[in-house]
Order: structure tokens, then sequence, then C-alpha cells
């Protein structure tokens, strides 16, 4: 089960919900392996797409900030 969005308020908790499961399995719900970086990018990309700043993002970038220097942990992936 995803715990949302860790440690951060529940903006975009969708993407969160996403980028949780890239972590728990190594890849997507179709078996797609993925890399760290790559959930990670679709993490910010997914927060992006639901901003009205695209892109721009403030929120995109420091949350995808925020997975690359302190998610290592919970990557199970390979």
């Amino acid at each position: 089960g995803s715990n949302g969005c860790s440690h951060v308020i529940d903006f975009y908790r969708d993407a969160c919900a996403e980028h949780d499961i890239h972590y728990r399995l190594g890849g997507t719900l179709f078996g797609i392996q993925l890399h760290r970086w790559e959930a990670d990018r679709i993490f910010r990309s997914r927060i992006a797409d639901l901003s009205p700043f695209g892109v721009l993002s403030p929120l995109s970038w420091i949350r995808w900030l925020g997975v690359r220097l302190f998610g290592k942990s919970s990557w199970r992936g390979k």
C-alpha cells in the first residue's frame, strides 16, 4: 500500500501513489522495469502535468529533489 506523499502535504496524491508503486516494484504495474532516476523523472513529470505551472512547477522540482536526495533507502528495484 501507498502511504501517499510521505512527510509532506498530500498535494498530487495520485502522483505520489504511482511513485510509491514504482519504488516498491522497481517498475510499473505492467511489469516494465524502471531505474530509480526514471521513477523520479516520471514523478516530477506527473506533478508538472497536474500543476497550472507545468514544467516550471516549483513543487514538482522540490519534490523531485527530495526523492533524489532522500529516497534511495526506499528503492526496491535493481
